[in-house]
């Protein structure tokens, strides 16, 4: 694929031969800071794959994932790259590419930037609208959003925004991920290029990440995919992580908390019924809204979760078990309700939609 995207670049940007694959770029100009503080003291360790539920007060390292909000009737999966404990918040990013959509459509894309790209405009509408209960996007801090130029060439990165949806610069895609391998992403199960948000050496594009967690300062064209390609996008937010139990009001569906942030009771309610009670691991907390319930469950053997599916099963929920060792997954529909439920990691989500 790289021998590919570096051809249609010197075909599109006439550049010659690429050189931009894993250049050392400037690091200023980077911030996402939600608020107006600089998002204060925060780990930045290699991700550990550690299944935690944002916004409940468990998020506690960098590497930590976390199912927040749904996509396509799908969970979306997330993993923080920093976390500040004192201020309570913490920056996520999608495990995965959530979708192809181009950076800026149209043909008059000379003078691209972040405030102006249609992507910009998909994520904080469409997508958050979408994607995130009321009590999910109360959740959601507003970031300032800084420009960065190319590191080449100094292509400016236009003015800054303020965003509740926004995706990383490449001096944060460098700042967030220790390795190449740790910047690897995919889409729709294939490994993908994803967008940062710093222009490339031309106003039309954007410097972005190889299928192999290589980055390239040069760029590709905002406007299009490369045939036989995937340019993909990971969206970032910050997320307040304060607890439950110290939020108010408390949200819909919320069981009954021990102090700790922690869970203490299955609660009753309309979607609750449709699945068994688990009587297995430790209940982390369970979120909710009219329309939607999610709950999280530590200290599950994988062994334990698929039985619980079976007893789902049982109550009439039908599809396979998908995934392999270690990540287990389960989707289906059943009286105007979806039901998703993921095993993975030593702990389980159950989430249930009304469609």
């Amino acid at each position: 694929m790289k021998k590919a995207i570096i051809l249609a670049l010197a075909l599109v940007l006439v550049i010659g031969t690429m050189a931009g694959c894993g250049k050392t770029g400037d690091n200023s100009g980077n911030s996402t800071t939600p608020g107006t503080s600089q998002g204060g003291t925060s780990s930045t360790t290699t991700p550990d794959s550690t299944s935690k539920p944002a916004g409940s007060g468990l998020v506690g390292k960098a590497g930590d994932t976390a199912s927040y909000g749904t996509y396509n009737g799908k969970p979306v999966e997330w993993q923080a790259l920093a976390v500040d404990l004192t201020a309570k918040k913490a920056l996520l990013i999608t495990k995965d590419c959530i979708t192809d959509n181009l950076y800026n459509e149209g043909d008059d894309v000379d003078n691209t930037t972040w405030e102006t790209a249609t992507i910009r405009e998909w994520l904080n509408g469409e997508f958050y609208s979408a994607a995130f209960t009321d009590a999910q996007k109360a959740k959601i801090l507003e970031s300032d959003i800084a420009p960065q130029s190319n590191p080449e060439n100094g292509i400016s990165g236009g003015n800054a925004t303020k965003d509740k949806v926004f995706i990383l610069s490449e001096a944060e895609v460098r700042q967030y991920f220790s390795s190449d391998e740790a910047r690897t992403a995919k889409y729709d199960g294939t490994g993908a290029a994803w967008r940062t948000r710093t222009p490339g050496i031309t106003g039309s594009s954007v410097c972005f990440v190889y299928p192999d967690g290589t980055i390239n300062t040069d760029g590709f064209p905002v406007n299009r995919n490369h045939e036989g390609d995937i340019f993909a996008v990971r969206p970032a937010i910050w997320v307040d992580i304060t607890p439950e139990t110290e939020s108010s009001p408390a949200q819909e569906n919320t069981a009954p908390s021990n102090g700790d942030g922690t869970s203490t009771d299955w609660p009753d309610n309309e979607f609750t019924r449709l699945v068994p009670k688990p009587e297995i691991g430790t209940l982390a907390g369970t979120t909710g809204g009219e329309d939607r319930f999610l709950a999280t469950i530590t200290n599950v053997p994988e062994a334990d979760g698929l039985n619980y599916i079976a007893a789902c099963q049982n109550m009439g929920w039908s599809g396979d078990v998908t995934g392999y060792e270690g990540m287990r997954g389960f989707e289906s529909v059943k009286d105007g309700y979806s039901l998703n439920i993921a095993v993975r990691g030593g702990g389980m989500t159950i989430q249930i939609i009304r469609q």
